[in-house]
């Protein structure tokens, strides 16, 4: 008789680690597939900060507008 209720607790607690555990994998999944996407989002602005940014440093150091299109390549090279 107590075999079979320590059997019977054990399957029980098994099935409910086995439940929790599928709870968190989904949970586990759904940040990574959000940070991913925030990663990504976040990455496809960086040409444009770039670009921006070395704009904006040109001009502050040479007091001339930046040509636009040797920023852009230059920022182009870097990406290999």
């Amino acid at each position: 008789m107590a075999q079979q209720m320590r059997d019977k607790l054990a399957a029980e607690s098994a099935t409910k680690r086995k439940s929790l555990e599928d709870q968190l994998n989904a949970k586990l999944a759904d940040a990574e597939r959000a940070i991913a996407a925030t990663k990504a989002q976040a990455m496809s602005h960086v040409s444009e900060i770039a670009t921006t940014a070395a704009s904006d440093i040109v001009t502050h150091i040479t007091g001339k507008p930046a040509d636009a299109q040797k920023i852009a390549a230059a920022i182009a090279a870097t990406k290999g």
